[in-house]
């Protein structure tokens, strides 16, 4: 079979706000590759309280001390089974 050199696609995810304390909007991760399989989802720089599972980042933003950051990076990465990768970065704020 042909070497697959294509990275799977990640949908957009835009720009997200929330409120400490209070749990989130489900924000919905929809990522594919050409190769049919599932491509396997990483995501780095949640807030304390939230969670990635099954496709869905979920929870309550843990209390934020003063002073702290609210702005989170939060990125999304899809690799595939060749090892191609995707990123997506939004930002939580908090």
């Amino acid at each position: 079979p042909a070497e697959d050199t294509t990275a799977p696609t990640i949908d957009p995810i835009g720009d997200k706000e929330s409120t400490e304390g209070s749990e989130i909007d489900p924000i919905q991760v929809s990522t594919s590759d050409d190769s049919g399989e599932a491509p396997t989802v990483t995501v780095e720089g949640l807030p304390d309280g939230l969670t990635y599972e099954n496709g869905t980042i979920s929870g309550t933003p843990a209390k934020i001390g003063e002073g702290q950051p609210r702005e989170f990076d939060v990125t999304v990465k899809s690799t595939d089974g060749s090892g191609n990768e995707a990123t997506e970065t939004f930002k939580l704020t908090v």
